[in-house]
């Protein structure tokens, strides 16, 4: 199935959690980060069970340091 991350496009196998995704993408490891899908925040409680659909957009926010 085709994803959208952070506007780039992604193929995934179905079913694949949001957890799931982080992994394969190899930002499961961050410390702190949020997550929406579709425009809605999805907590990182719900990471583990929260099932992507095709086409769905993705948007990984990290905090970044500035002044």
């Amino acid at each position: 199935m085709d994803l959208y991350i952070n506007e780039e496009k992604f193929e995934v196998q179905a079913p694949c959690t949001v957890e799931q995704l982080l992994i394969k993408i190899d930002r499961k490891a961050a410390k702190y980060l949020a997550l929406a899908v579709n425009d809605e925040v999805v907590p990182k409680a719900e990471w583990t069970h929260k099932l992507l659909e095709h086409n769905d957009h993705v948007t990984i926010i990290t905090p970044t340091q500035g002044g």
